[in-house]
């Protein structure tokens, strides 16, 4: 075999290796980013398939244009934003049933991956 030859398969051999490391590097960086990226993903898909259906359905977005506008000159929606403000009783209440909800969903996968 000719030097040259030699030389040039030593040299992919070191640029194919180089390669391998990069992308291991990159899958390392990227690795935390799995679950951001998922969110990510979730959301986009969740809002296309809002727009695909508001598209079939304009009625919809229509109906739920006049109630914002009805809610609005009303002045529901600032009584709305003040109920909030407030953490009314059954806001506290709804955050305890998450809290619980979120505990049990825990509890139960740990004891499935156990």
């Amino acid at each position: 075999m000719s030097d040259k030859r030699q030389a040039m398969l030593e040299k992919r051999a070191r640029l194919q290796a180089q390669c391998e490391a990069q992308r291991a590097e990159i899958a390392a960086h990227v690795a935390g980013l799995a679950r951001p990226i998922a969110l990510a993903d979730r959301i986009v898909g969740m809002t296309t398939r809002i727009s695909v259906y508001l598209r079939a359905h304009p009625l919809v977005l229509g109906a739920l244009v006049a109630a914002l506008v009805v809610l609005r000159r009303r002045g529901l929606w600032k009584l709305g934003k003040h109920a909030l403000a407030q953490r009314s009783r059954v806001l506290r209440w709804g955050e305890r049933g998450l809290i619980i909800w979120r505990t049990w969903r825990a509890l139960r996968s740990r004891r499935a991956n156990a």
